[in-house]
């Protein structure tokens, strides 16, 4: 992992100065926040050691097979608690659920698809931080069609909302010379209100 200017010293969350939103029509809306959490080698670090780490198989068309990533739930760390402050102060959405997932290198990677969330994904807000690697985030119309690439860069945020889920599907693709990255989702379990 290649230590960036931001990437040293304690992590902190910087917040959403430097947001872009991009409105994809239909009531879906993504935005990519660069460097939402400074520090983020130590906070990559501090996840990576501190999770019960676990694989899992599941059945994709018609057969079972290894998740290619590692699934797990992060420790209770000041700065993880502080993004989703930020997260549920901006977006008005209680992001209970908290989880992580560990890319080990550049074959390690997430299929399209859109976020199952039962009654809550045809309007609802997640957010992922990455941190380790750069990777490219792609989002396409559900069903196929022309990509969407965002970099995503360690410490970087990117949040999918409205009908992003229902409407949108997201991927992170293999890449060869990928080094370890660690994806830290903050989902809802309920509506606000």
């Amino acid at each position: 992992m290649q230590a960036t200017l931001f990437g040293r010293g304690e992590a902190e969350v910087a917040g959403f100065g430097r947001a872009v939103h991009t409105d994809l029509g239909a009531g879906a809306w993504v935005e990519h926040v660069p460097g939402f959490v400074h520090g983020q080698d130590g906070l990559f670090d501090a996840i990576r050691r501190g999770t019960g780490w676990v694989s899992q198989r599941r059945r994709m068309y018609e057969r079972v097979v290894d998740v290619p990533r590692l699934l797990g739930r992060p420790p209770d760390l000041p700065v993880l608690a502080g993004a989703v402050d930020a997260l549920e102060g901006r977006y008005g959405w209680r992001l209970d659920r908290v989880s992580a997932a560990l890319y080990r290198d550049g074959r390690d990677s997430v299929a399209w698809h859109g976020d199952r969330m039962g009654d809550l994904r045809a309007d609802c807000v997640i957010a992922v931080l990455c941190l380790g690697s750069e990777r490219r985030f792609l989002l396409r119309p559900a069903g196929g069609g022309p990509s969407r690439a965002i970099r995503f860069m360690g410490g970087d945020l990117i949040v999918m909302g409205g009908t992003a889920q229902e409407t949108w599907e997201h991927c992170v693709p293999k890449r060869a010379d990928a080094g370890p990255r660690i994806a830290v989702m903050f989902r809802p379990s309920a509506r606000p209100g």
